[in-house]
C-alpha cells in the first residue's frame, strides 16, 4: 500500500465513521416522525369513529322503532284483510303460494311484482341488526384506540349499548317470527277447508 492510498483508506474510514452516527440518528427521526404521524391518525380514526357511533346510537334506535311499528302496522293491516275476505267467503286465489304475484299490464310490458307484506318485517329487523352491529363496532374501535384507560369499564359500556340496541331487535323478531307462524298456519287451515 502506498502513502496515497493509506491516505485514501484513512480518509474513508473518518468519512464512514462521522457520516454513520449522522444517518442512524436521521433515520430515528424518520422512524420517531413515522411512529408519531401512526399515532395522530389512530387517535383522529377513533374520534370519527366515537363521533359517528354516538350519533348512530339514536339514529339506530329510531330506526327499530320504526321497524317496530312497520311490523305491527302490517299485521294490522293483514288482520284486516283477512276479516274481510272471511265476510266475502273467499280467500286470495290469485297469490302463488311463496306469496308473489307477477302481473304483466297492458301492451307496453310493464312488470311488477307484488310481494307478501309480511316479508318485509324481517328484512327490516336484519337491517336494524346489521346497523347496530356496525355501531358497535365504531363504538369499540373508538374505545380501543383513544387513549382514555377506562379498562373494564369499557366493557360494560360497549355491553351496555349493546344490550340497550339488540334486545329490542330481539323482541321484534321473536314477534314477527310468531305472527308469521300463526299466519301461515291460519292460511293453511284456510287452503285445507277451501280444498275439502
Amino acid at each position: 500500500m502506498g502513502v496515497f492510498e493509506m491516505k485514501n483508506f484513512w480518509g474513508i474510514v473518518l468519512a464512514l465513521w462521522v457520516v454513520r452516527p449522522v444517518q442512524a440518528e436521521t433515520a430515528f427521526e424518520d422512524r420517531h416522525l413515522l411512529e408519531q404521524v401512526d399515532l395522530t391518525l389512530a387517535v383522529l380514526s377513533g374520534v370519527v369513529a366515537l363521533v359517528v357511533a354516538l350519533i348512530g346510537v339514536p339514529v339506530a334506535w329510531m330506526n327499530i322503532r320504526k321497524t317496530r311499528a312497520t311490523i305491527n302496522k302490517t299485521e294490522l293491516e293483514a288482520q284486516k284483510l283477512r276479516s274481510e275476505l272471511q265476510s266475502f267467503g273467499t280467500t286470495d286465489a290469485s297469490a302463488s303460494e311463496d306469496g308473489t304475484r307477477i302481473e304483466i299490464v297492458g301492451d307496453r310490458n310493464v312488470i311488477s311484482v307484488v310481494t307478501d307484506p309480511r316479508l318485509s318485517g324481517p328484512l327490516l329487523i336484519v337491517v336494524d341488526f346489521v346497523v347496530a352491529w356496525i355501531i358497535l363496532t365504531l363504538l369499540n374501535y373508538a374505545l380501543r384506540v383513544l387513549p382514555l384507560h377506562l379498562g373494564i369499564l369499557q366493557s360494560v359500556l360497549v355491553g351496555g349499548v349493546a344490550a340497550f340496541l339488540l334486545i329490542p331487535i330481539l323482541q321484534d323478531a321473536r314477534k314477527a317470527s310468531k305472527w308469521l307462524r300463526e299466519t301461515v298456519e291460519k292460511d293453511e287451515n284456510g287452503a285445507s277447508t277451501k280444498i275439502d
